[in-house]
């Protein structure tokens, strides 16, 4: 049978802008071997599997005429929209029924394309359409070497590949709020899907999403509307303390695709604060009783402290690949607004405001009055450094499962 995965607007938009054009040593590759075969004239190349057009645009110089053939629409209209090769033509078919006479074609090509046909009627099918002599390419890449390299990190980097391997096709963010983590994953995947709970977060979402290949939904972490073993990573970045812990951790496990990853993140409250010339202790010690003053109205769901909420679904995991980091320390800058906009997201706080607002704003008003006074500033626009101590979970579903 013949596959059809890559039909969208969104993923063809991806596939143009990141899909690799197959390297001039592949193309003189081939391009030898028909002459040695077939001899020139080159007359008529087919792209089967076109997709964006980067292998026919690849092979438009060397050939009178060049057709370009996919089943998706959306992929051929991206592959329309390059100038600059009159000779190209872009059609909309399959691989088993192409529309040439017998005998009429130089040269087959399916660039990653042909493991998507239906092998035993496109083999027969290019039988008939090629002329004596003619030839067929068929070319691909290994998912199971590739390489990054960025200064001295370039170990780590193939080690984080290698724990699931390329290419990362689908990646889903759950409990997304509005947003933030989502589109720092994006460009890593072909697509990215976010879901929350809350139709106000995803709204804010879509307000502020400028990438193509991301899609939100609304609904609840425990019942993703994802097909089984068809998710390469499953994330919740400061969410799962949320979640019914034990479906979630069931639903991720039927999505994720065998080798495919979870990955839980969250952050400690006992962020620090430092300012040039300042008493970091003095600062930090505002900080504390900040904190302090909103533990009463923290969520009895959460605990005393959400970390172990997160150890204690490490050990239950039953897989045998699992990581658990803990101070992992991140330093920013950021106005102190920022911070003190940062702790009043906090669910504590956004409790205490639907109870009491006047409390909840004279507290906030409190504290970022006496921060201003250690550090000697009159604006709340003043930057300082956060350091925030993050978490997280890392697990491998196994091939077998």
């Amino acid at each position: 049978m013949t596959y059809r995965f890559f039909e969208g607007k969104d993923h063809a938009s991806v596939y143009q802008k990141y899909r690799f054009t197959p390297p001039d040593e592949l193309k003189n590759i081939i391009l030898q071997y028909l002459d040695k075969k077939k001899g020139k004239p080159h007359v008529l190349a087919v792209d089967l599997g076109c997709g964006t057009g980067q292998n026919s645009r690849l092979l438009a110089p060397h050939f009178q005429a060049v057709v370009g053939i996919d089943i998706s629409e959306s992929q051929l209209e991206e592959a329309k929209g390059v100038p600059g090769y009159p000779n190209i033509t872009y059609r909309k078919g399959s691989a088993e029924e192409l529309p040439f006479p017998d005998g009429s074609v130089d040269l087959l090509t399916a660039a990653s394309a042909a493991h998507w046909f239906d092998q035993s009627r496109f083999l027969a099918e290019a039988c008939r359409v090629l002329k004596p002599g003619g030839c067929v390419a068929l070319l691909g890449y290994s998912c199971a070497f590739p390489r990054l390299h960025y200064q001295d990190c370039g170990e780590r980097l193939d080690h984080i590949c290698e724990e699931k391997g390329h290419p990362f096709e689908l990646a889903v963010d759950v409990g997304c709020g509005s947003g933030q983590g989502t589109v720092l994953l994006a460009k890593h995947f072909a697509s990215m899907v976010a879901t929350d709970v809350s139709p106000a977060q995803v709204e804010m979402a879509l307000q502020h999403s400028k990438e193509p290949n991301i899609t939100y939904k609304q609904c609840v972490a425990e019942e993703l509307p994802l097909a089984d073993s068809s998710v390469d990573l499953v994330t919740a970045m400061s969410a799962f303390h949320w979640f019914d812990r034990p479906r979630f951790l069931q639903e991720a496990h039927r999505v994720l695709k065998p080798r495919g990853c979870m990955a839980l993140l969250n952050y400690t409250m006992d962020m620090e604060l430092s300012y040039p010339d300042c008493c970091s202790q003095t600062l930090n010690q505002i900080c504390q009783e900040f904190y302090a003053a909103l533990v009463p109205y923290r969520s009895a769901h959460l605990g005393s402290n959400s970390i172990e909420l997160y150890r204690e679904a490490y050990k239950s995991l039953p897989y045998p690949e699992k990581e658990w980091h803990e101070c992992v320390r991140v330093k920013r800058p950021m106005p102190l607004s920022s911070f003190m906009g940062f702790v009043e997201s906090f669910s504590s706080y956004q409790t205490l405001v639907r109870e009491d607002l006047q409390k909840a704003t004279a507290l906030s008003q409190y504290i970022s009055h006496r921060l201003m006074s250690v550090m000697k500033v009159s604006s709340a626009e003043t930057e300082v450094e956060v350091s925030v101590r993050y978490y997280c979970l890392l697990a491998c579903k196994p091939q077998a499962a």
